[in-house]
Order: C-alpha cells, then structure tokens, then sequence
C-alpha cells in the first residue's frame, strides 16, 4: 500500500481521537514521544515550532520546507540557485510567497481530506505554516497586514459546504493574533468565468487566460500598502498573479502570499 494510500487511511479515522487525547500525534496516531533523534524547528528567540506539539516528532519531517527555494514562489531549487526559471521568465506579479509544506505524501492526503471537509486534519497544516510565516517575518510586525483569500467559484462552495480559503484565513488570524492582521474578505471575487484549475494541466494553466477574479466593489481600503493573499495549494501560481495584478491596480505597494501546500512544478 502507498504512502498516500496508509495515510489517508490513517487520518480519516485518527484526527478526532488525537485531539481528545492530545499525548498522541495526529497524523499516525503513535505516541508523541517518538523519533527522539529528531530536532523540531525552533525560532529565533529559542521558541519551539507549534507543529511540535500537534504531531510526533518522526511525522514532523514531512513538513521539513526545503531551505534551498526560489525566493520568490518557493519552489524548491538545487543549492546556491535564488529564482527558478519561471519566475525569471514570466515576472509574477506577486512578491513573496510562504508556503507551510510540499504537497506530497501525508501532506497530500491532509489537503486532500481537508477539502473533502475533514476540518481537523487542518491542525498540522496550519502549524507548519505558521512556522514558515513566523520565522520569515519575526515577531516585530509593525505595519498591518491585509489579509485577502482567494475567492471560491459559489457552486465549490455551495458542493463543498464551506469555504476552504475562509477557513485557512480564520485559523491563521487565530494563531497570530497579536500581529496587526485585517481581514478583507469581499476584496476579490470570483468571475462567472472562473472553473477551478483542478482538471488543468500545467501547461494549460500556463497559457493566457480570461480573468477568473475581479476587484470587490467599495472593498478595497485605502491606503493599503501591504497584502497578503491566502490560498490552499499553489502548483503555478497563475491564480496568485493575477489576484496580485488586482490588488497592485488598486493601489497595493507589496503583495505576498501565505500557502498551505506548495506543489513542485513536477508533480
């Protein structure tokens, strides 16, 4: 049986035991005390990564984010490489992107499950996350972030029963609530034209393309400098460029993007 195929196996039965019993991890359900060898990630200030205290540490290493990236979409790169070809040749719109993990392995089928509406498999992904986020900003935060999720097609959201970016974004406020965050949730909308990308390959989400999103009308504060836009999974970063592009017209100086799971560009 894959690795995929055992995790989703795993999750789907063990989340909600996890939680109640918080000595056990909530990915493989083993004690919290395994993988002694393994070192968690701490910060600057010597604090531990809150992912330590959500799964053990020998699942801990599924969401290693590779130090060597592009450093402005995250991809990960060979060693001593700054941009990957991508974004040396297209200039995205977007600034920086952090994103929590790779999507692959158990992290794929958390994702997987999240959207399926596993609500509690979201814990690890947050987690991981809010440690990328923390160790590339820091803790002195003195301008205010804007916070805008990707907007949902409504018949996604209306099949799925929830919102999966709403729902990221909430968590996130949640975690870092003594950081000057706003939330803008109507900043953006989703166009009549806007299909998803799931069924796209690579090339076709590539190509030129009909704007899937608009700006919200009466939503866009001003003045705001910076923005942060906030999505599930990035495979291209077509979606996250041309949500920048709009929030850069209306007046944005920097745009970066927060994502759960970053998709290698093999994949």
């Amino acid at each position: 049986m894959s690795v995929l195929r055992r995790s989703t196996a795993a999750i789907s039965k063990v989340n909600i035991r996890s939680i109640i019993n918080q000595s056990l991890c909530g990915l493989c359900q083993s004690s919290m005390d395994s993988g002694l060898f393994y070192q968690p990630p701490t910060y600057q200030n010597n604090a531990v990564s809150p992912l330590s205290n959500i799964v053990c540490p020998a699942c801990a290493r599924w969401f290693d984010y590779p130090k060597s990236r592009c450093q402005k979409c995250a991809l990960p790169l060979p060693a001593s490489t700054e941009a990957c070809g991508h974004c040396l040749t297209r200039h995205p719109y977007f600034d920086h992107v952090i994103a929590g993990s790779l999507y692959k392995g158990p992290t794929k089928a958390l994702m997987k499950g999240f959207k399926q509406g596993k609500l509690t498999g979201l814990a690890p992904l947050i987690a991981s996350l809010e440690s990328q986020i923390r160790s590339y900003y820091g803790d002195n935060i003195q301008i205010p972030l804007y916070l805008c999720p990707i907007p949902t097609p409504f018949f996604k959201w209306w099949y799925r029963g929830f919102n999966p970016t709403h729902q990221i974004t909430q968590q996130l406020v949640r975690h870092l609530s003594e950081w000057p965050l706003h939330i803008h949730w109507k900043a953006l909308t989703a166009t009549r034209k806007n299909l998803g990308q799931k069924h796209r390959s690579l090339k076709e989400r590539l190509l030129p393309k009909k704007q899937r999103f608009a700006l919200g009308k009466k939503h866009i504060p001003s003045p705001a400098p910076h923005w942060v836009l906030i999505d599930d999974v990035m495979t291209t970063g077509a979606t996250l460029s041309q949500c920048a592009a709009l929030l850069k017209t209306a007046g944005a100086h920097q745009v970066d993007a927060w994502v759960l799971c970053r998709t290698p560009l093999a994949q």
